[in-house]
């Protein structure tokens, strides 16, 4: 029966997973194989120091930070009229990659896989209002006109049905999603055209005004107005406001040069935004819709770094500015003593912050930190410390270097997950973090009927992004819950025709979003008939309210993602955390799920008695048992936590009055086994790809495929070789390098993350390719003999020099020139570059003319072409981050 992975065996998970049923009892499965492991070299590499914090991790020097090794080693030429599904019904294959963050166990997942640039939406947008779309663009040239692979794509929130949508129009741009209706989204067409756009639909509906610029396309908080920045109507620059049904415009003509800060006022009809370089100084400005009654608010807050509620805005570099309609308080620093350890000490703040649902003070920033160091994505809460130090932890590595990208980070609507870009795998692509899981259920209720049991429970607090709920149910209270519902249900009424037959049954509800993430179970509910007196009530630690001592930290094999940690050396972290006790006696005992280097221990209280676990000296979290029992009333109950040895960590609490029960050994949720796969098969379809198909698995509770490569017939499968978290049973590996000789396994993963046994290994062969390197010295002119017919890849490698345009352009023979963007990526000032598909030349055999057109200061180094379009040239390759 296999556990729920161990810092150690980070393999894979699925984004849907019940972390809180899998993790909170040991075992996440009623069946099921052992999950492979990581390298040891590679599984110790995290920084995790044992004691709640994370130390900064460190570039590997192979872009795959995450040890996603066969991954980062590709560089090839995407097949894109392969990877169109078969048959064609609008969609590509899916290029979705779901795996684990090797610092923090957080689940990361890869959205789109492309050799050119995919950006989001410069100030959020990117998400439909119900998390069911995500918007993003797929730069198809340095001018961005669309084709018939590029442009502006939607891909499902769980990362499937990727599509090349709004095609009506030869360029579409500056898109941003409504934040109240679900299915649409804003753009801005053929350079001057507002439309409205149908993300279901994929089309692009009627202009809603013509005759318009944009240079960053805003929305209001209400879904009402359209604002951009371009010379107005009378040729002055400024700001234009469009209400969504094209009924009203606005202008607002400005004096001097603005930056993209620009934004609507939180709770006013009114726009706010700063003049260039100026915000430092003066503050910035808002104004009514035309521009009347202009007012200066002098809070230095950089709206670009920064997000807002209707009443508090949060910056990035760890200030508070409070909103009561137009007056705005002077920032409040929430890092005031940045000399207290939270896991490392950052190199600066800089980055970008997001913040999702505005009623929720815990944020998301990223940093951009100095190299060698790698970027993170970290919360904390948008709340002044009584200490001054405000609570802050990492969620994972992002991969994010220094040079002209942007990470752009972008919470779903109910801050589950957060959107960013990242070039950690070389190229520059979209991944989302699952954060947070979906709030629970309340208030189930449970009625015998002659038809059977009738259920029915409150929606979450938060629930945008909810497509429906899960029914478990089970004979024992806390444990043993089997799925009643085969796909989600849209109510939050059902009936259960057939409970278990004889003896007690236990109901438990979950809510499932649209990118097939779930809550953890809600409060139970007992049917009165058998045995009811025996229950078992679990609790998350970190729900608790606590002093300044007990920090929330985040881990990925925590229960529900969050723990608590004692952080302080001294004194004692006191937490009071409330449980609704069923109506059942006692005496109750209490276990947790405990960790820590200098092993770790806490003290449970009721009333004036209590409980002390010690938790054996461990870096996993294990389950111990309290020392004596508890008298816990019937009803709302508090419980007191307290600690004092530095590094205990907590992630939840279980409580039974069962004399049986041991939550080591008693799942909460018991997930039919899955099984292996059969009927892998494959064959090579280039020279650089292979095809593989196998027999769909049937099982309610599937989530996604993992497809594994590597050199070993034998190869456990590994985070190492994953390619790919396809949802069809078919898929196309591309990248690969002609000649070689590859071996593959898949599995099947639920919902809860349980992986099944891999497959029998299949062995595909890439055919061999005759390799041709024509190196030539470096100049404007080259003439050149090609041996070979066919299509060749063209290098150069710059050294850096300061200032100049980034443009290169290359003609070859008598054809077009191709313009490349050549901006170096700040890890070196040795590079080399290439520019698919305008890199690409097709050549006879015989001489050719080749014109370089240097319009850089950089210096031209070497040159380069060769027919292996999968050839990666010795040194440092930069990042391509197109225009």
């Amino acid at each position: 029966m296999r556990r729920w992975p161990s810092r150690s065996s980070v393999a894979s998970a699925a984004i849907g997973a019940l972390l809180i049923q899998a993790a909170c009892c040991g075992e996440a499965a009623d069946g099921g194989d052992g999950a492979p492991a990581l390298p040891d070299a590679v599984a110790r590499r995290g920084p995790y120091d044992g004691m709640g914090r994370y130390q900064m991790d460190r570039d590997d020097g192979l872009r795959g930070i995450q040890g996603l090794v066969e991954l980062a080693g590709r560089f090839g030429v995407k097949p894109y009229r392969q990877l169109q599904t078969r048959p064609y019904d609008g969609t590509w294959q899916s290029e979705r990659l779901i795996f684990r963050d090797l610092a923090t166990g957080a689940v990361l997942v890869r959205l789109t896989n492309d050799p050119w640039a995919e950006t989001l939406s410069y100030f959020k947008g990117n998400w439909s209002a119900d998390g069911q779309y995500i918007v993003f663009r797929r730069h198809p040239g340095m001018w961005e006109n669309s084709t018939a692979t590029h442009g502006p794509m939607v891909v499902r929130g769980d990362g499937t049905a990727l599509r090349n949508v709004f095609r009506q129009y030869p360029s579409i741009r500056e898109h941003v999603c409504s934040p109240v209706e679900p299915n649409v989204c804003f753009a801005m067409a053929d350079g001057n055209k507002l439309v409205r756009c149908d993300l279901r639909a994929g089309v692009a509906q009627r202009p809603i005004r013509e005759g318009l610029g944009c240079w960053r396309l805003k929305i209001s908080p209400d879904g009402r107005y359209l604002m951009g920045r371009s010379n107005l109507s009378d040729g002055r620059l400024g700001l234009w406001i469009v209400s969504t049904d094209g009924a009203e415009r606005h202008e607002i003509p400005l004096p001097d040069a603005i930056h993209d800060s620009y934004q609507f006022h939180p709770s006013e009809k009114k726009v706010m935004f700063w003049y260039e370089g100026r915000f430092g100084t003066e503050g910035f400005v808002q104004c009514d819709f035309d521009g009347r009654q202009m007012t200066r608010v002098p809070v230095q807050f950089d709206w670009n770094h920064g997000d807002m509620s209707r009443d508090l805005g949060v910056h990035t570099n760890g200030f508070v500015t409070r909103i009561a309609g137009d007056t705005w308080s002077p920032l409040e620093p929430l890092f005031a003593r940045p000399s207290v350890e939270y896991y490392d000490d950052p190199c600066h703040y800089n980055g970008y912050l997001t913040w999702m649902p505005k009623d929720r003070p815990w944020v998301y920033a990223t940093r951009m930190p100095d190299r060698p160091y790698l970027a993170e994505l970290q919360s904390f809460p948008a709340a002044i410390a009584s200490d001054g130090a405000v609570n802050r932890f990492r969620i994972c590595c992002t991969g994010h270097r220094r040079g002209n990208l942007l990470d752009n980070p972008d919470a779903s609507p109910d801050g589950t997950k957060v959107l960013f870009n990242s070039n950690m795998l070389g190229r520059l692509n979209i991944y989302y973090a699952v954060v947070r899981l979906p709030d629970r259920p309340s208030g189930l209720t449970a009625v015998r009927t002659q038809e059977g049991i009738v259920l029915s429970w409150q929606p979450p607090a938060h629930h945008a992004e909810i497509a429906g709920y899960h029914v478990y149910r089970s004979a024992t209270s806390g444990v043993g819950f089997t799925q009643a519902t085969h796909r989600p249900i849209a109510g939050t009424r059902v009936l259960d025709r057939y409970p278990s037959a004889g003896g007690a049954t236990c109901y438990a509800v979950t809510a499932v979003d649209h990118s097939g993430l779930e809550s953890g179970l809600s409060d139970e509910i007992a049917i009165e008939a058998g045995d009811t007196t025996r229950r078992t009530v679990f609790v998350e630690a970190e729900t608790a309210e606590r002093d300044p001592k007990l920090w929330t930290g985040f881990d990925g094999a925590a229960s529900d993602l969050h723990y608590l940690w004692m952080r302080d050396r001294r004194g004692e972290g006191r937490a009071r955390v409330a449980v609704e006790v069923p109506p059942a006696r006692g005496p109750w005992r209490a276990w947790a799920r405990l960790k820590g280097d200098s092993r770790a221990d806490f003290t449970v209280t009721v009333g004036r008695k209590s409980v002390t676990a010690a938790a054996p000296l461990a870096r996993d979290w294990t389950w111990t048992e309290f020392t004596g029992t508890l008298d816990l009333p019937s009803g709302k109950c508090q419980l007191e936590l307290t600690s004092n040895r530095y590094g205990s960590a907590i992630d939840c609490l279980a409580l039974s009055n069962d004399e049986q029960f041991a939550p080591s050994e008693r799942p909460r949720v018991r997930w039919p086994r899955l099984p292996a796969v059969l009927g892998l098969r494959g064959e090579a379809a280039s020279a650089y790809s292979v095809r593989l198909m196998w027999q769909p698995t049937v099982a309610a509770s599937l989530h996604h495929y993992n497809l594994y490569c590597s050199e070993r017939p034998d190869q456990a499968p590994r985070q190492r070789d994953l390619v790919a978290s396809p949802d069809r049973a078919a898929v196309l590996d591309w990248g690969l390098s002609p000649g070689r000789t590859v071996y593959y396994r898949v599995t099947c993963v639920d919902r809860a993350g349980n992986e099944s046994a891999p497959s029998a290994s299949v062995q595909v062969a890439l055919p061999a390719l005759r390799r041709v390197a024509i190196e030539e010295p470096p100049a404007g002119v080259i003439e050149f003999t090609a041996p070979v017919a066919g299509e060749y890849v063209l290098w150069l490698r710059l050294k850096h020099r300061p200032g100049g345009d980034p443009y290169v352009a290359a003609t070859m023979d008598h054809g077009p020139a191709a313009t490349w963007t050549c901006a170096f990526d700040g890890l070196s000032d040795d590079s080399w570059f290439t520019y698919d598909p305008w890199s690409r030349f097709w050549l006879t055999v015989g001489r050719h003319r080749l014109v370089i057109d240097n319009r850089t200061r950089h210096a031209l180094d070497a040159v380069l072409l060769t027919n292996d379009l999968s050839y990666r040239p010795e040194g440092h390759v930069n990042i391509n981050a197109g225009w």
